[in-house]
C-alpha cells in the first residue's frame, strides 16, 4: 500500500506474488497474501481467475457513489454498482472473505446515517471491514481526523445491527508525522507541499549523475591506463626490433669476417703452393 494502484500494474504484481507462493522461491502461503485495490473493476475480475487463493482488499470509503467520487478519483469511471458487481462475482469464484479499507474523515464518512448505509451495501457479503482514522497532512487540509466516539458508535453499528465484522486500525506516530498517509514533506506557509514519492525521482537523478560522472572519470583513467599499456608495448616492440637489427648486423659482420679469413687463408695456401 501506499506505492500506487498495483492493479494498474497487473501483469507485474501477478508475477510478484505467484514468486512469493512459489514452493522453490518465497513459499508463502497464498492466505498471507494480500492484493489492496482502490476498485479497478476488469481486473478484479481478472485477479479472481488467475490468483484466486490470495486475499483481496478493496479501498471502499464511501458508501454511496456520489460521496465516494469526492474522496477516490477514480469512482468516476468505475461507479459503485460495477464495483459491488465486481466484489461479488470475486467472492463467488473465490469462496474467500474480502477486507473492505474505509477511512472516517471527520463530518464527512463517519456519521450514523453513513454507518447504516454501509451496513445495507455490504450486509450479504462475506467481508472484515476495516475502520481507518484518518490521519491529517497538509496536503489537504480540509480533511479532519474523526472523534475517537464517531469511531466507536460507526463500529456499533456495523456489528450490532448488521453482523458485519469490523475493527478499528490503532493510530501510532501521528506525533512525528509518520502515521499512515503522512509520508510528506512539511514546507514553509504558503508553498506547495511534496510527496515523498516526488522526491525520490530527483534524488534517484542526483545518484544516476553521480554514476554516470564517475563511470565516466573511470573510462578516462582507463583509456589513460590503455594509452601508457600501449605506449609500453610500442616501446618494447621498437627495443626488440632494434635489437634485432643489431643483432642481424653482427651475424653478418661475423660472416664478412670469416669470408675475409678464408679468402686470406686460400691466398697463403696458393703462394706456397707456386713456391
Amino acid at each position: 500500500m501506499g506505492m500506487g494502484e498495483p492493479l494498474h500494474n497487473y501483469q507485474a504484481v501477478v508475477s510478484a506474488v505467484r514468486a512469493m507462493v512459489d514452493q522453490r522461491r518465497f513459499a508463502l502461503a497464498p492466505s498471507h497474501v494480500t492484493v489492496s485495490t482502490v476498485g479497478i473493476v476488469p481486473y478484479m475480475l481478472r485477479l479472481s481467475q488467475d490468483l484466486p487463493a490470495v486475499n483481496l482488499a478493496l479501498s471502499l470509503h464511501a458508501p454511496t457513489q456520489e460521496l465516494r467520487e469526492t474522496i477516490v478519483p477514480s469512482a468516476k469511471q468505475y461507479p459503485l454498482p460495477s464495483l459491488i458487481d465486481a466484489l461479488a462475482q470475486h467472492q463467488t469464484r473465490t469462496k474467500k472473505k474480502v477486507l473492505i479499507e474505509y477511512i472516517m474523515i471527520d463530518s464527512v464518512n463517519d456519521t450514523p446515517e453513513q454507518a447504516h448505509q454501509l451496513g445495507v451495501l455490504l450486509k450479504d457479503f462475506d467481508v472484515h471491514i476495516n475502520l481507518i482514522p484518518y490521519n491529517p497532512t497538509l496536503a489537504t487540509p480540509h480533511f479532519h481526523a474523526p472523534k475517537s466516539e464517531h469511531v466507536q458508535r460507526f463500529q456499533h453499528i456495523l456489528y450490532h445491527q448488521y453482523g458485519l465484522a469490523t475493527t478499528t486500525r490503532v493510530t501510532m506516530g501521528q506525533d512525528v508525522d509518520g502515521a499512515c498517509g503522512q509520508l510528506a514533506l512539511q514546507t514553509k506557509e504558503n508553498e506547495k507541499q511534496m510527496d515523498i514519492e516526488d522526491v525520490v525521482p530527483n534524488t534517484r537523478a542526483k545518484g544516476l549523475k553521480e554514476r554516470r560522472n564517475n563511470n565516466t572519470t573511470k573510462k578516462i583513467d582507463d583509456k589513460s591506463d590503455k594509452q601508457k599499456e600501449s605506449n609500453a608495448q610500442t616501446t618494447s616492440k621498437e627495443v626488440l626490433q632494434q635489437n634485432a637489427v643489431n643483432g642481424a648486423d653482427s651475424v653478418n659482420f661475423r660472416a664478412l669476417l670469416l669470408v675475409v679469413v678464408s679468402l686470406l687463408v686460400a691466398v697463403g695456401s696458393f703462394v706456397v703452393f707456386v713456391k
